[in-house]
């Protein structure tokens, strides 16, 4: 007859070959880590997954283990029904999945909306997109492993006491509001700590134009007009900047006349120019835009 704990052990090396399995196709040899199933797409360790897959663990191994000492006591008789999951452990079980699915929904959501870098992504377990260091998720794994570690303590004080009940050991209720604490401190980082990101042109509307009709300028995170610049570059002297007026400034869209300085010369039929759009400090890629000479002067 195995000791209970066998089949605990047993149940998580079963969860290791399926993560194995389900992960060999994206992550190739790295599908062995143990901790497979918690590495984002950039190859890292996500913190809201390390934390739910810690829980897992835990209280895969507490399940079974608890089952087989019901077997190994029954001598024969007829089985009792399964451990029953106390509530505490299932809010912690809850708040662990709701972490994991927020935090993945606030980042999608940010970089369909291009305020965040799909292709920069220096997290791991321990830092932000931008490779620093966050309080926030070292605070959520600090608790997450006090946690996990007190509850499995627990659970092996309460297996060694031969129980008779249905139900495992709950999770201390102090323990479980400090968890709480710590993965609304993670999420409420995730939703503060996003990316401004520099403004984006889309299109120029029209690219081809003559000297005093207008420009729409059409893109994101223009800001305030207060704080932002049209910047006009001529395409064959890059040195020369200009600061165009805007005659309107959104969010999304910018509009400006085409003034009487960028009007081509007279042995030109037309001019090309660079447009780019600076706001916060920080400035958008270049769009063309050339301005014809008008033929009824």
């Amino acid at each position: 007859m195995f000791i209970p704990q066998f089949w605990g052990w047993m149940a998580l090396i079963a969860l290791y070959i399926i993560s194995i399995i389900s992960a060999f196709k994206e992550h190739g040899k790295y599908a062995f880590l143990p901790w497979v199933a918690a590495l984002g797409h950039n190859k890292k360790l996500s913190t809201s997954q390390l934390q739910f897959l810690i829980w897992t663990g835990v209280t895969v191994f507490a399940y079974c283990t608890a089952f087989a000492n019901r077997v190994n006591n029954s001598l024969g008789e007829a089985l009792q029904h399964l451990p029953e999951i106390p509530i505490n452990l299932l809010l912690l079980m809850g708040l662990s999945v709701a972490t994991t699915a927020t935090s993945k929904g606030i980042t999608i959501s940010y970089i369909d909306q291009g305020q965040l870098d799909a292709n920069k992504d220096d997290s791991n377990a321990l830092t932000n997109r931008d490779g620093q260091t966050s309080l926030v998720k070292i605070q959520m794994l600090i608790w997450t492993l006090i946690s996990a570690t007190i509850y499995l303590i627990t659970f092996n004080h309460w297996l060694k006491g031969s129980p008779e009940g249905f139900a495992l050991p709950d999770i201390d209720g102090a323990l479980l509001v400090l968890m709480g604490v710590a993965q609304g401190g993670y999420i409420g980082g995730k939703l503060t700590s996003k990316s401004v990101g520099k403004p984006i042109i889309e299109s120029l509307i029209p690219k081809t134009l003559k000297v005093g009709e207008s420009v729409k300028i059409i893109g994101l995170r223009f800001g305030a007009k207060e704080q932002g610049q049209i910047i006009c570059q001529d395409a064959s002297a890059k040195e020369d900047l200009m600061i165009l007026d805007a005659t309107s400034w959104s969010e999304e869209i910018i509009e400006f006349i085409v003034p009487e300085n960028l009007k081509p010369g007279d042995d030109e039929t037309s001019k090309k120019f660079k447009i780019k759009v600076r706001a916060s400090g920080l400035s958008s890629d270049e769009k063309d835009l050339e301005i014809v000479k008008d033929t009824e002067e």
